[in-house]
């Protein structure tokens, strides 16, 4: 271990495989939209943290400013509720170009709020 921080992504709904990439070594765990929130805090352990993992084409480019907030809610609300500390709040994969200002304003309303 280096001290760097290292964190992990595979695309995709990779709940099967989350116990292998919790083996990685990776400090961070980058799940995509595909991967129930609930269930990964279950299986991933505290020492390492979630990253994500809300959808970035259906919810953060094509959705209302109201949704995203809402969904971003809910995944705090998830992983509190799942005595998860290790979590930060993004979109699930990269975000699309065209993602609407007014979104990712909303997304980071959420995460202050």
């Amino acid at each position: 271990d280096c001290g760097i921080p290292v964190s992990l992504h595979i695309c995709g709904d990779t709940t099967h495989i989350l116990p292998d990439m919790a083996r990685s070594g990776a400090h961070v765990l980058e799940l995509d939209a595909a991967v129930d929130l609930g269930e990964a805090c279950g299986r991933i352990p505290e020492n390492i943290a979630i990253w994500g993992n809300l959808d970035p084409v259906a919810l953060l480019r094509n959705g209302s400013p109201a949704e995203i907030e809402a969904a971003a809610a809910r995944a705090i609300r998830t992983c509190r509720r799942n005595g998860r500390e290790g979590f930060v709040l993004s979109s699930g994969c990269t975000l699309c170009p065209d993602t609407p200002e007014e979104n990712v304003e909303a997304l980071i309303r959420a995460a202050r709020a």
